[in-house]
């Protein structure tokens, strides 16, 4: 559960957005430096995420003069 999930949602005008989110078990509770590592590993994958869909499809509206 620690890693983030990623999907997609196509809106009626066409346009794609992609989301990366993170979800976690806290019924028993979580420390400061737990809570803090599952965040940093979830940006970070998502940021990892991210970057990999961004060198296999560029984003069009940045290529717009």
């Amino acid at each position: 559960m620690v890693w983030p999930k990623a999907f997609y949602r196509v809106c009626d005008d066409g346009q794609i957005t992609v989301y990366c989110e993170l979800s976690h078990d806290f019924t028993h509770g979580a420390t400061d430096a737990q809570l803090a590592n599952i965040l940093s590993c979830g940006v970070h994958a998502g940021n990892q995420f991210f970057d990999e869909l961004d060198a296999l499809i560029p984003d069009p509206a940045q290529a717009r003069p």
